[in-house]
C-alpha cells in the first residue's frame, strides 16, 4: 500500500484530472489513468471511477459511494487504498512514490 504522502498526492492529480474533465478541457494524463483504472478488479474501478473520475465526483462523499455500493467503510476504504496503490504503481507519476513497510506479526507462545 501507498503512504499517506502518496496518497494525498495521487488524489491531488486525480482531482485535477476531475477537474479537466469538468471544464472540457484534456489533461495529458487523463486517457492513460482511465485505461489503467478499466483494468482493475471491478470494485476498486467503481469506487475510483465514482469518487475522482465522474463528473459530479466533487460533490459525492466517501460515505455516500460505500452506502450506495452496500459496502462497509472497512471494505470500501481497503478497496479504494488497493485502487490508488494498483494505479501509482502502473503510472508514471510526476512525484516520488512511497510504499508503506508491511508490519510483521509474531506468533507470540
Amino acid at each position: 500500500m501507498i503512504d499517506r504522502d502518496t496518497e494525498i498526492k495521487v488524489v491531488a492529480l486525480l482531482v485535477q484530472i476531475n477537474f479537466s474533465m469538468v471544464i472540457d478541457r484534456k489533461h495529458p494524463l487523463t486517457e492513460q489513468v482511465i485505461e489503467v483504472v478499466k483494468k482493475m478488479e471491478p470494485v476498486d474501478q467503481q469506487i475510483l471511477m465514482l469518487k475522482y473520475l465522474h463528473i459530479d465526483s466533487d460533490s459525492t462523499s466517501h460515505t455516500q459511494i460505500y452506502n450506495d455500493m452496500g459496502l462497509t467503510e472497512a471494505v470500501y476504504r481497503n478497496s479504494r487504498l488497493r485502487g490508488l496503490t494498483n494505479l501509482t504503481k502502473e503510472m508514471d507519476f510526476p512525484f516520488t512514490i512511497t510504499m508503506k513497510k508491511r508490519k510483521r506479526y509474531s506468533k507470540k507462545q
